[in-house]
């Protein structure tokens, strides 16, 4: 559904497969990404933590935390234009 920007879609998607296997770490990341792109950054933190607290060696959930950890803070969330991704400040890459 996010290939199809379709975010709302991919939350109620993510939900779903959270609730069939919330065992699956692979459902809390996919479920993070989805709040992350609907803008909800700490549901999605929440889901990344989830996925780490089942491995904790995930280092796709370690990057995905970072990155929603930033951009909970103004000054360190992207300006997109268009589809890209633009960081305010250089060294936040």
């Amino acid at each position: 559904e996010l290939a199809r920007k379709d975010v709302s879609a991919a939350v109620q998607e993510a939900q779903r497969l959270l609730l069939l296997n919330p065992e699956d770490k692979t459902n809390h990341i996919l479920a993070g990404q989805a709040y992350f792109y609907s803008g909800s950054v700490h549901a999605a933190e929440h889901e990344f933590q989830e996925a780490l607290k089942i491995d904790a060696t995930d280092a796709e959930a370690e990057h995905l935390l970072l990155m929603a950890e930033r951009s909970s803070f103004p000054a360190m969330r992207p300006i997109y234009l268009g589809e890209i991704a633009v960081w305010r400040y250089p060294w936040i890459q």
